[in-house]
C-alpha cells in the first residue's frame, strides 16, 4: 500500500508540473482576468473538482489495498485522476494564479489525502471491532496453511482488532483465501501482514502460537 501512495504522490505531482514547464515555452497565461475572478475559478478548481477526484481516489485506493476488493481498476482510476489535475492545472495557469496558491494546492490535496485515509482506517477498524472471528483447530490450521505454513511464519501477535503476522515469504500466503476465513481486511507491508479480524484478535493469536509450538 505504501508503493501505491508514491505512485500517486508522483503522478498528481507530474500532472501538476507538466503545464507548468509547457507554460514556459507556449505562454498561455491570461493577465487580462480580474483577482475576483482568478480566486472564484481556483476556489472552484480545488473544492469542486480536485478534492473530490482525491476523494474518489483515497476510497478506491483503500478498497483495493485493504478491503482487497478485486473488481476496481487502479489504473483507470488513476489515469482518471491525472486527466482531471492536469486539466486543473492548466486552468491555474490560465487564471495566472499565484505560484504560492498552485503549489499549495498540492500540500493541501495531500494533507486531505493522508487524513481521509486515516479517517476511513479508523472507521473500518472500529467497525470491525464489533465482528468476532469464530475460533477453532480447522480455522487455526486454515489460517497456518494460508500463511505458507508454520515454517513461513517469524513472528505472531495482535493489536486491537488486527491479527499482525510477519513472514519470511509473503508472495506464497494466499491473501485472498485469507479473507474468505473471515478476515475484514487485509494490510501488507513488505513481509508483514495485518488482518482484520475483530475483537477476539487475541484469541486468535494465542490460537495459532499454542499451534506453532504444540502446546495444547
Amino acid at each position: 500500500m505504501k508503493k501505491a501512495h508514491i505512485n500517486n504522490f508522483i503522478l498528481i505531482l507530474i500532472a501538476y508540473l507538466i503545464p507548468f514547464f509547457i507554460n514556459e515555452y507556449y505562454y498561455f497565461i491570461n493577465k487580462d482576468v480580474n483577482d475576483t475572478i482568478r480566486l472564484v475559478a481556483s476556489l472552484s478548481i480545488i473544492i469542486l473538482i480536485l478534492l473530490p477526484s482525491i476523494y474518489f481516489l483515497v476510497n478506491q485506493v483503500f478498497d483495493i489495498f485493504i478491503k482487497r476488493v478485486k473488481k476496481i481498476n487502479l489504473v483507470k482510476i488513476r489515469v482518471i485522476t491525472f486527466i482531471i489535475t492536469l486539466i486543473s492545472t492548466f486552468t491555474f495557469i490560465y487564471f495566472y494564479i499565484e505560484y504560492y496558491f498552485y503549489f499549495g494546492s498540492i500540500i493541501l490535496l495531500y494533507v486531505f489525502y493522508f487524513i481521509y485515509l486515516y479517517f476511513l482506517d479508523n472507521r473500518y477498524i472500529k467497525k470491525s471491532i464489533e465482528n468476532k472471528i469464530k475460533i477453532n483447530d480447522h480455522l487455526v490450521n486454515d489460517f497456518l496453511i494460508l500463511l505458507g505454513g508454520k515454517e513461513n511464519i517469524v513472528n505472531v501477535s495482535y493489536e486491537s482488532s488486527r491479527l499482525k503476522v510477519e513472514v519470511k515469504n509473503i508472495r506464497i500466503v494466499n491473501l485472498e483465501k485469507i479473507k474468505d476465513l473471515g478476515a475484514q481486511g487485509l494490510f501488507i507491508a513488505g513481509n508483514k501482514l495485518q488482518a482484520i479480524v475483530g475483537n477476539n484478535a487475541s484469541d486468535l493469536e494465542n490460537a495459532i502460537k499454542r499451534y506453532l509450538t504444540n502446546v495444547y
